[in-house]
Formats: structure tokens, C-alpha cells, sequence
């Protein structure tokens, strides 16, 4: 795996901008030329009407609302474009798009000179919403009107909807996304080395997670810091090793059962020491079930600001239960990927409005091998919907049980175990085994993602280095 770069990043865009707040787009013309009282636009069309919050959502296509592609979130920016095509008769003119969004005028004026393009935003009207205003009971409606006076309407082709409002249908997020960064002190060549996790870093792993996670809130907290002694190598030599030690300072920690933890580390001083080519840069649980909730670890390399953030959100993807989109190199592929070569399927926007919108002919997914990557409608339709399931299962309340947990080797080994307390039985893929006495025995199993084997939680203390066998995913 090489390093990932998402688009803002090879663009050198600054993370930490804020959102860019003016939601008019500049006229070619002096505002004195709009008229007092402008009419409705004549022999422009309404086409197509879409909302953005990281992955475009078409809304209404051809007069008709049609399903929607992806979720919108509810608290969360968003982008709302509206498509226009010249009918005959239509003289150029600049056009005056009013906004009607939960009784409250929102207005854009630009040049139309022909009919919308997907990756020109003033070929289209478009109106950037708050955050605050986009509620899960919002609706809205567009008029276009000729700023310039005009002859008036031959329809309603200048309106959507023709009538009333249309509703904007935001979900709930199901709440705070929260990540728990690890410190890992690496001692294997004998450095001590430890990752950045300054507050400046940790604004920038919230600031690109929340660009491409389907989010109104992103929690990033510094953890305990992990000392870790055992050389790794850039094959995969060590790390589920490491993997799972961060997750066994998880579950022994006093930790809300929806925090994800993440260790960072930085085993050689720059990145080109580390990878000249292809080499391992994370690795995560891969969790099929949102009740894998003892799982939730992953761990990454952290050389730059810039490497350290795409490994994060593409292991983060895995722990969402998200497998590799195929574009060559990768193992592990999600065979419902809809898109050839980890395509996005549609138009990416960053909420921040630093790097604009996101050209899906040129940029693939994060849980890609290549890049640059963005995310596509299609993972984030998936972590969306399993963001809403952690959300809903936050508050697990049960018996405390000791448990034992074993690494699970890709060719089925079993691993020296060691106990833990759970608050209700772990669910993931049936393995079965033998305990120490030779009963058979069943667990529960999680897979890490690029290596074939994983992590298994058992009833009773598993034999060591006997034989498991995992069903299939």
C-alpha cells in the first residue's frame, strides 16, 4: 500500500480554512444593472437539482424527484446547486436565483450562457446553507428571475417545484464520530521515536475527517501514549502484533464503547526511508457487524501531517466495516463496489470551500489504493448508515464477563491469549477452535484488513498455537 493523498492535499490546500460563508457568486456586470423588479426567467429550464455535503445527491432530475443516490446529514453544510438549460427563444442574460430555504431569501446572481456543466459551479445557481439551517424537517424552493427585467415566463420551467416546497430529508448522524489518537513510542530500532500529536495536528485529523465522513460532529482526542519495543517492518512484519495491543489498551481502558482508537507511530525518521514503493502503511479491523464494538481499533503510520491523514481515514473506513474499492494492488475487494476502478460515481465538494469540488473522472475512493481520493457516494451511503447504527448502540448496558481474546493468524493459528471484561457477549464471524483441555470452543472474529487473519474473543482461555477455522465473510 503506498501513501494516500486525498485531492485537497495534492492540490497543497490549507486544512484548517474555515467555511467560506458567501453563498453568492461574483457578477460580470455592476449590481446597479439588475432591475428593480425582475420577472421570472424566460425559456431557461430547470434540469437537475442537487445537495452536497462531501458527495453530490441529486434531488430532482428531468421535473422529477428521484431516490436519492446518498443521505444528507442534518447539521452539516451543504451545497445546493440548481442545473439550467436554454430553451429556444432564450436570450443570455444574467439570472437571478432566489432561494426560498425554511421561509428565509437566499439569492445568487450569475452570467447563464449555455447549460449547466457538473464541475463549473457558476455555469449553475447554487447557494451555500449553514450548517445550523440544515434541519431534518427543512424544506425549499427555487424561482429564477431575469435580473435584467425580461419578458416574463412561457411556464414553470423557472420553478422547482412547480409548487409548494420540496423537503430537503436530512438525517441524523447518529452522533459525535469519536477517534482516540494513540501515541506509540517506537523503540524497535531504539529512537523512541513518538508521532506529531500537537493540538495542530489533531486539527487537522478532525479538520479532513470531517470533509469526507457523513458528520455534524468529529471528536479527536490524544490517548495514552503505547511504548512498544518489537522492530516492525514495511512487509507487515510486527503489526498485528502492535494492532493488537492498542486494542487491548482500549478495552482496558475506561472508554465509551463507541470511541474508535487509532495508534500512531513513525518507525523510521522520514517516509522515504520507510517506503520507496509499495509498503504497509495501517491496518484495521475490518468489522462486517456494528456490535463488533470490543474491534474498534486501528493503527497507522504518521510521517507528515499529509501521509498521517489519508492512512487515518482509510483504516477509519475499515473499522466502519468498509472493504478495499479496486483500482489494482489491493486484497480484500468489496465485490458490491458499484464503479469500475474505485470511480466516485459523483461529484465530491469540500464543505470548508478550500479545494472546491472533487472531479469523480479524476479522483477515487479512500478505500482505494490509488490516488488522489475523495469519497464516493457509495461509501458514504455505508458510513452513514453504519454511523447511525454505532450512534444508536452507544449505551451498551449488560453483565460484565471475562473474556479472552487471541490473535487468529491468516493461516488460522491461534495466539497466546489474554483476558478481558466485556459488558455483553461480542458478536463478528463464527471460529471455531478447542480450549486448553481440547472442548471445542467458539468465538467471536474480526478480520485485519491486508493480512488475512485477524482477532478472535472467546468464552474460555483458547489452546495456544492450535488450528481455528473461520466461517466466510
Amino acid at each position: 500500500m503506498k501513501p494516500l493523498l486525498f485531492a485537497l492535499l495534492l492540490a497543497g490546500c490549507p486544512l484548517q480554512d474555515g467555511p467560506d460563508d458567501d453563498d453568492s457568486a461574483a457578477l460580470d456586470d455592476d449590481d446597479d444593472a439588475v432591475a428593480a423588479d425582475p420577472l421570472p426567467v424566460a425559456n431557461l429550464d430547470i434540469t437537475a437539482v442537487t445537495a452536497n455535503q462531501g458527495v453530490e445527491v441529486v434531488i430532482m432530475e428531468d421535473g422529477d424527484e428521484i431516490p436519492r443516490n446518498a443521505s444528507l446529514v442534518a447539521n452539516r453544510p451543504l451545497l445546493l446547486r440548481a442545473y439550467v438549460a436554454p430553451a429556444a427563444g432564450y436570450v443570455n442574460t444574467i439570472v437571478l436565483g432566489r432561494l426560498t430555504w425554511d421561509g428565509a431569501l437566499h439569492e445568487d446572481s450569475t452570467p447563464i450562457t449555455g447549460t449547466s456543466e457538473p464541475g463549473d459551479l457558476d455555469s449553475t445557481l447554487h447557494w451555500v446553507i449553514d450548517a445550523a439551517d440544515v434541519r431534518p424537517d427543512s424544506t425549499f424552493s427555487i424561482e429564477l428571475l431575469d435580473s435584467r427585467g425580461g419578458d416574463g415566463p412561457t411556464g414553470d420551467s423557472h420553478l422547482w417545484p412547480t409548487s409548494g416546497e420540496a423537503d430537503v430529508g436530512a438525517e441524523s448522524a447518529g452522533g459525535t464520530l469519536k477517534l482516540v489518537v494513540v501515541p506509540i513510542e517506537y523503540n524497535g530500532d531504539g529512537s523512541g521515536r513518538l508521532p506529531d500529536t500537537s493540538p495542530d495536528q489533531v486539527e487537522l485529523f478532525d479538520a479532513l475527517l470531517s470533509r469526507v465522513f457523513p458528520t455534524s460532529d468529529i471528536s479527536v482526542e490524544v490517548g495514552p501514549t503505547l511504548v512498544w519495543n518489537t522492530p516492525l517492518t514495511n512487509s507487515g512484519d510486527g503489526w498485528e502484533e502492535l494492532l493488537n495491543a492498542v486494542l487491548e489498551l482500549r478495552n482496558s481502558s475506561n472508554i465509551d464503547v463507541d470511541e474508535y482508537w487509532y495508534g500512531l507511530f513513525k518507525p523510521t525518521e522520514t517516509l522515504s526511508d520507510w517506503c520507496s514503493g509499495g509498503c504497509r502503511m495501517g491496518l484495521g479491523f475490518v468489522l462486517d457487524d456494528y456490535n463488533s464494538y470490543w474491534a474498534r481499533a486501528g493503527l497507522g503510520t504518521g510521517f507528515d501531517q499529509f501521509q498521517a491523514m489519508g492512512t487515518m481515514a482509510h483504516e477509519l473506513g475499515h473499522l466502519h466495516g468498509r472493504y478495499h474499492a479496486d483500482c489494482g494492488g489491493a486484497s480484500g475487494i468489496d465485490p458490491f463496489y458499484p464503479y469500475d476502478d474505485a470511480a466516485l460515481g459523483t461529484w465530491g465538494w469540500d464543505i470548508f470551500g478550500v479545494s472546491g469540488l472533487q472531479d469523480p473522472e479524476t479522483t477515487v475512493d479512500m478505500m482505494s489504493y490509488c490516488d488522489p481520493v475523495w469519497v464516493s457516494d457509495y461509501t458514504w451511503q455505508r458510513l452513514h448508515n453504519r454511523m447511525r447504527l454505532v450512534g444508536g448502540s452507544a449505551d451498551l448496558q449488560g453483565v460484565p464477563t471475562d473474556y479472552w481474546s487471541a490473535a487468529i493468524s491468516g493461516e488460522g493459528r491461534v495466539g497466546k491469549a489474554r483476558k478481558l471484561v466485556l459488558p455483553v457477549p461480542p458478536a463478528g464471524r463464527v471460529v471455531e477452535t478447542v480450549d486448553v483441555d481440547g472442548a471445542p470452543l467458539r468465538g467471536a472474529f474480526v478480520e485485519a484488513a491486508h493480512t488475512g487473519g485477524g482477532v478472535a474473543i472467546f468464552p474460555r482461555p483458547p489452546s495456544p498455537d492450535s488450528s481455528a477455522t473461520v466461517s466466510p465473510r
